[in-house]
């Protein structure tokens, strides 16, 4: 999992808001782990919550660093 996020950060050109992402992305994997080994408790509800809320916060960022980049070329 580690190994994803090296990968993911060079692939991101070292762009602060694509790290970002790529760390929640990481994120995302640890809650769906957490969530097998949790399988049997009735914290499932709170962990599908969790990875909605994630999944929201990397499409916000990834939004917010299309807008930005655009933003930094027309000025």
């Amino acid at each position: 999992m580690l190994a994803i996020c090296y990968i993911g950060f060079f692939l991101s050109n070292f762009q602060f808001l694509s790290g970002l992402v790529v760390l929640e992305n990481v994120n995302i994997l640890y809650i769906i782990i957490s969530s097998y080994q949790d399988f049997l408790n009735s914290n499932i509800p709170f962990l599908i919550f969790m990875i909605i809320a994630t999944i929201s916060v990397v499409l916000s960022l990834g939004v917010l660093s299309r807008v930005w980049t655009q933003l930094s070329i027309l000025i």
